[in-house]
């Protein structure tokens, strides 16, 4: 390979303390340089704890373009105590979560949690109002006829 197609199959990972201000005189320091290979040991960077920034080169194409996969780490294995093997986290960054990461075999289950209470039962619907009298006839009875006299 040449010169420039060396460089050109490398993903470089920098550490900067800097700022983005001109005046900002913080040196840029090199990490690693990380190869098209594709063995895991050589192609991640891991930062150590409590950064815990991971770097993995998934895919290289000379002096085009790189795939890079960037995690945040909480430890070095999947198992870090508590809840970390069923979260539904890759805690470790090695592409595997909880219980299909190997780094969690043997590890039993958080139990879950008891069930929450249920509610009080609604009480029963009461009965309806019961319509109001109504109201007496604006009109004056009717007197009654007279009886018929006897004869």
């Amino acid at each position: 390979t040449n010169y420039f197609e060396q460089y050109g199959s490398s993903v470089y990972v920098h550490n900067f303390k800097g700022t983005q201000y001109p005046g900002s005189y913080h040196l840029s320091y090199l990490n690693k340089r990380i190869y098209a290979d594709p063995s895991p040991v050589n192609n991640e960077f891991r930062a150590d704890l409590p950064n815990g920034l991971v770097v993995r080169v998934e895919r290289i194409v000379p002096n085009v373009s790189a795939t890079v996969f960037v995690c945040r780490s909480g430890g070095p294995q999947e198992a870090q105590g508590g809840n970390s093997c069923g979260d539904g986290l890759d805690n470790d960054c090695d592409g595997l979560v909880d219980y299909s990461d190997p780094d969690c075999n043997g590890v039993l289950p958080s139990p879950s949690p008891p069930p929450s209470p249920s509610p009080p039962p609604s009480p029963p619907p009461s009965p309806p109002p019961s319509p109001p009298p109504t109201p007496p006839s604006p009109r004056p009875p009717r007197p009654l006829p007279p009886a018929p006299k006897p004869p």
